[in-house]
């Protein structure tokens, strides 16, 4: 058999919800297509968590056999920034296209001779990668926007006005998208963000009649619960801005969900994609399992599962995370819930991985410690814990990696979402499919606290308290050990197991992904 020859070049800004289902998406190309190798390029911030993320997903065999053909390359060490250009993104582009050596420097290991990549599937927040491509005809090759999130996020971020988007709808000119690529080369701070051109916040009257989202194929919400919390990040502002011009400047979109999740809003955006001349692709989901064989190492976390469903049966545990980046802002209503799960002997993990939970209160680590029935840990094995016969619930922000993993393990959510894509996930799994639950009273910040569209005439006015947490938790305890939570459970299941039939041979996902290497890698 001749090596392989088709290289393709994958490459994300070092946050781990976007690099995470790009892994996923290298092994199942690379298990289609033996002729198909795959480079990412990457950083340090990010280079042993990928390949941890490899040899714990793949069987010693087939990580023996595909590693030779998933070459992840650390371009720049530990030192950067996610909000901060890649600079040495450009010079490890050009050795590509040209075929000489390029070193890893965290393995020290150096790549000799890899083929030039036929196409580069790259994060549209990273616009230094387009521009360097765009700027070297030489070795200008198509570039796909990789969409890490649903299609009704994409819509509301980054498509376009008449479809319910936040862009400026200047952004759909040709003088506009001009005007607005001149833009993105500024410093982060000088870009005048979407959020920045709005008037500043004032209380409205009585009468006020607040705006409706309308995006199609989502559940009517309030545009102001889009963004349920009060927002801690001073960077990374600029984000959406990008997201916005450089989906438009690619040559195709690849999008992390399908139709099974969300089918009007996936209809209309590949509707509105193929008008502006871009193919799409909706690959989803995008999570490996890991293979029966291998025993996982974090035997603390394991022992403390064991003895929870020795005690209390199965599906008896909520798991708290909120990912690696997000954490609640008022910490007084994560106090409270962990105080109400005590009082009420309902098992928990709480993970505090976020460097934003720096401050968390020593009292309440002390009080988990001594509960008996909690445990702390500033990073978690979080697939382990799902996949234990213990874990019954998980409350999370809503990132999409972690509702991915939770369709794998089966285990359904109840949602405090924070920002981004989190508030529609939450509005799509609990309103429309009916298979999760959202806390309402953790809600925090002038937009976080207006009223939400979906209680309107139900004589339910939420108060976000600390005490109304507190009592929203109580009710949610009986709520999930009951008839409904048993409803919840099942229709989570079944629509995981939709979704994963999506890489069947005929079906969507498997579909999407031949008709891309078909066009992009083949040619044909």
């Amino acid at each position: 058999m001749s090596p392989p020859s088709k290289n393709i070049l994958f490459h994300a800004i070092p946050a781990w919800g976007h690099k995470k289902p790009m892994i996923a998406l290298a092994v199942i190309i690379t298990r289609a297509r033996p002729d198909i190798i795959v480079t990412m390029i990457t950083t340090g911030v990010l280079y042993s968590k990928i390949m941890k993320e490899l040899k714990s997903k793949l069987s010693t065999q087939e990580y023996s056999q595909l590693s030779s053909r998933i070459h992840v390359i650390d371009v720049a060490g530990p030192a950067v920034s996610p909000f901060e250009p890649l600079a040495q993104f450009g010079p490890a582009y050009d050795a590509l296209c040209n075929s000489e050596p390029i070193t890893c420097k965290s393995s020290e290991q150096t790549f000799s001779e890899l083929p030039p990549p036929v196409v580069a599937i790259i994060d549209p927040f990273a616009n230094y990668a387009y521009e360097h491509i765009h700027a070297t005809p030489r070795f200008k090759i198509p570039i796909i926007s990789w969409i890490s999130a649903p299609a009704g996020s994409l819509l509301r971020i980054f498509g376009p006005a008449s479809l319910g988007s936040i862009v400026d709808p200047s952004l759909d000119t040709d003088a506009g998208l001009k005007a607005a690529r001149v833009q993105t080369s500024l410093a982060p701070s000088e870009i005048l963000t979407e959020d920045k051109k709005l008037p500043p916040p004032s209380s409205a009257p009585a009468t006020f009649k607040y705006e409706i989202s309308k995006i199609p194929g989502l559940p009517p919400l309030y545009i102001h619960e889009w963004s349920p919390q009060i927002n801690l990040l001073s960077e990374g502002s600029n984000l959406p801005f990008l997201g916005a011009v450089y989906t438009r400047l690619s040559d195709g979109v690849i999008i992390v969900s399908n139709s099974v999740y969300e089918k009007e809003p996936m209809k209309a955006t590949k509707s509105w994609l193929e008008q502006i001349g871009k193919p799409s692709y909706a690959m989803a989901p995008l999570s490996l399992p890991k293979p029966r064989t291998q025993v996982d190492s974090d035997q603390e976390t394991l022992r403390f599962l064991d003895s929870i469903e020795e005690q209390f049966g199965p599906n008896s545990l909520i798991y708290i995370s909120f990912g690696t980046f997000w954490w609640p802002p008022q910490q007084e209503k994560l106090v409270a819930l962990i105080e109400a799960l005590i009082a009420n002997k309902k098992p928990f993990i709480l993970s505090h991985a976020s460097p934003l939970a720096a401050k968390i209160p020593d009292g309440l680590l002390t009080s988990i410690k001594s509960s008996g029935i909690g445990l702390a840990l500033s990073w978690s094995p979080q697939e382990t814990i799902l996949h234990h016969e213990a874990t019954g619930w998980f409350i999370t922000h809503g990132g999409w990696n972690s509702i991915q993993e939770s369709f794998e393990a089966k285990v359904p959510l109840i949602f405090w979402p924070m920002g981004a894509d989190q508030p529609l996930n939450a509005a799509v799994l609990g309103l429309t499919h009916k298979a999760a639950f959202e806390l309402i009273e953790v809600r925090s910040g002038e937009d976080g606290t207006k009223p939400l569209l979906r209680f309107e005439n139900t004589g339910y006015n939420p108060t976000f308290t600390v005490d109304a947490v507190k009592a929203e938790v109580e009710r949610l305890l009986v709520r999930i050990d009951g008839e409904e939570g048993r409803m919840v459970r099942s229709n989570f299941r079944e629509l995981g197991q939709a979704m994963q039939k999506s890489w069947n041979d005929g079906e969507e996902g498997r579909m999407e992904l031949n008709e891309f290497l078909k066009k992009f890698v083949d040619g044909i």
